[in-house]
């Protein structure tokens, strides 16, 4: 008897079937009992912005009450980096920017970045909640430079641990 090399589909899930406009966007979903975690309960995943008309944030107590997901980017022309942008890489990864500050403004991104080195690691991440994973794709693909294959994506549903606004610099 021959024992089968494919991944136990309870264990990992991996969507690499296109679903996304951009051909590279993957997303991975990961059985998180393996690793001590539990996912959110779907009764839990809610989008609720507490507003206060001077700050506009979202209310630091309803974090943990949200469902959370993070998008990992990276460059489809490594180049881009290293030998600098086009015109047109420039325009949308404005774009980009500008999109990601107004759902920072709403209370959507909770935080994003970049690394710094130009090499092919580099990658940027955006963290931000979302009241589904169809809403968290949807995000995702209606970022600029995701919608223009300026950068690819790959989702995954995430939970903070620790938080610590004032450690920010």
């Amino acid at each position: 008897m021959t024992e089968s090399t494919s991944v136990d589909p309870a264990r990992s899930r991996a969507i690499s079937e296109p679903t996304f406009p951009h051909p590279t966007t993957r997303i991975f979903v990961t059985n998180l009992s393996e690793i001590g975690a539990m996912p959110i309960p779907q009764d839990k995943i809610l989008h609720r912005a507490t507003r206060s008309p001077r700050t506009h944030r979202i209310d630091r107590r309803l974090l943990q009450e949200l469902g959370q997901f993070l998008y990992r980017i990276q460059p489809v022309r490594h180049d881009m980096l290293t030998n600098g942008s086009t015109e047109f890489e420039s325009r949308i990864v404005s774009e980009h920017f500008n999109y990601l500050k107004q759902l920072t403004s709403d209370g959507v991104v909770i935080l994003a970045g970049r690394t710094q080195n130009t090499d092919n690691s580099s990658f940027g991440i955006v963290l931000f909640n979302a009241e589904t994973v169809e809403a968290a794709r949807e995000i995702m693909s209606n970022d600029p430079a995701v919608k223009n294959k300026v950068f690819r994506a790959e989702l995954f549903p995430y939970k903070m641990a620790l938080f610590g606004p004032d450690n920010a610099k």
